[in-house]
């Protein structure tokens, strides 16, 4: 978490909404069952990258605006999904795991521990979600590093 919130956040300038997110997610991590780890802090990222102006779109194509679920994948440039008519440069993403990262837009961090996701959705959602993070962040996040890798459960 402070990892992400050292590269994430402007020196200088108050960040209350991002403080507050910080706060509550080290409030459940504190009694967060192992296995819900991983999508508590892919909820985390998440939430914070969307703070900051990279919002992932995640409930229609960011090209055309289609709703139909015929997903090419998810644009970590453009930051959301594209339709197979529309395509691209994309990530591969089960509905599933997109099912979970607009589920965690909305949901509140307590809401995030209280609800056990399938571990192949949080996985690959977490995935996803570091690759954007890696992506649009221009430093290396060496936390995130470590818990992606195992190092951290």
């Amino acid at each position: 978490v402070f990892d992400v919130l050292d590269k994430i956040a402007v020196e200088g300038q108050p960040e209350p909404r991002l403080f507050g997110l910080a706060c509550a997610t080290l409030s459940v991590l504190e009694s967060a069952p192992p296995d819900r780890l991983i999508q508590t802090v892919t909820a985390f990222l998440v939430k914070g990258m969307a703070m900051h102006g990279y919002r992932p779109h995640v409930d229609s194509c960011l090209s055309c605006a289609s709703t139909t679920g015929e997903w090419s994948g998810f644009s970590l440039e453009s930051g959301g999904l594209l339709c197979r008519a529309c395509g691209g440069s994309v990530t591969p993403l089960t509905p599933g795991a997109r099912d979970a990262l607009a589920w965690m837009l909305r949901a509140t961090m307590t809401e995030v521990v209280d609800r056990e996701l399938p571990s192949r959705q949080a996985a690959e959602a977490f995935g996803l979600i570091r690759q954007f993070v890696s992506y649009h962040l221009p430093a290396r996040l060496k936390a995130l590093e470590l818990f992606a890798g195992g190092g951290v459960r």
